[in-house]
């Protein structure tokens, strides 16, 4: 197994939702980390605050192609994970030229860095959106299809480590498909921080699509998981993220009731219905827990109690408690 302890990793997008545990687990890992991230979505406070003030930050975009080179030649990393994407599907399909170019040309820049800077581990961070639709959970050996600009882009990110690679980059390549992720700390309007913003001020929310299933992994176990990918290459080095547990809108905001002791009513929104959204979307882990026999993943209801447990508003309001 590779030892990581004292070696220096790049996190792309290390702000993030993702990237802010990501980093902590990292450093808690003895390595050198450097977070490369343009900040368009938060500030560093909370980098700073879970991870420490002295971590190092450079505030940079991917999508300029000299200044992220040159960045990564000068810190020359001996692993870069690359999370840094726009990946609100809404907001992609909105605008496509921007996630194109985040997400595609971006990612391009990234890899060009790596090459000049003889990175020896890249770790991309793809999605289980690139599966074709399926009634049943996804392998990795699964045929592909993107059917959102999010999803395209990430598969374009994929090939451009296979045609890298083919080019004669000499790096290790781990593409990490990664389902739905959840936890404290999200303030992007995906599912479950759109229920606790409801849930916060009424028993009654309004939600779009409520019988559509996903595989909703904790940040912070997919956070372990992304540290772990550094000491080993899963086969065929592409390897899904998920829990292998599907779950509607439905179940949990039940999920949540129970947990607060309250009766919550969901309201049909017209407004937030997608015009096409897969019934199943969910994680075969077969080869996850091969590659890692000892992973334990939170299921869900433990995951949305920590929410509310690190959720001040919710937590000191009596009437939302069991």
């Amino acid at each position: 197994m590779t030892t990581i302890s004292g070696k220096t990793v790049l996190v792309t997008g290390g702000a993030g939702f993702i990237g802010v545990p990501t980093v902590a687990r990292l450093r808690e890992a003895g390595v050198d980390v450097v977070v490369l991230d343009n900040l368009s979505e938060t500030g560093p406070e909370r980098l700073y605050s879970r991870c420490g003030a002295d971590v190092r930050l450079l505030e940079a975009d991917i999508r300029n192609h000299d200044g992220t080179v040159d960045a990564i030649k000068a810190i020359r990393p001996w692993a870069v994970v690359h999370l840094a994407a726009l990946h609100f599907i809404p907001f992609c399909v909105a605008n496509p030229h921007l996630a194109l170019d985040t997400n595609v040309t971006g990612f391009a820049n990234v890899l060009a860095g790596c090459d000049e800077a003889g990175v020896s581990h890249v770790i991309f961070a793809s999605t289980g959106d690139v599966y074709q639709p399926s009634a049943t959970p996804h392998a990795e050996h699964d045929l592909t299809g993107a059917t959102s600009v999010y999803a395209l882009s990430k598969l374009a990110g994929e090939s451009l480590l296979t045609v890298e690679r083919s080019n004669g980059a000499d790096y290790t390549a781990t593409v990490a498909r990664i389902f739905n992720v959840y936890g404290p700390g999200d303030t992007v309007p995906h599912l479950i921080p759109d229920i606790f913003h409801d849930v916060r001020v009424s028993d009654r929310i309004r939600l779009g699509n409520l019988t559509t299933k996903r595989d909703f992994i904790f940040v912070e176990d997919l956070a372990g998981v992304l540290v772990e990918l550094l000491t080993v290459t899963p086969e065929n080095g592409c390897v899904n993220i998920g829990t292998g547990v599907g779950a509607s809108a439905t179940e949990i905001v039940e999920e949540v009731g129970r947990i607060t002791g309250r009766a919550i009513e969901i309201v049909s929104n017209e407004h937030r219905l997608r015009k096409y959204d897969r019934p199943l979307l969910v994680a075969d882990t077969s080869r996850l827990f091969a590659t890692f026999p000892k992973l334990v993943l939170s299921p869900l209801y433990a995951g949305l109690q920590k929410i509310i447990d690190e959720d001040m508003t919710i937590a000191s309001n009596r009437r939302l408690l069991p």
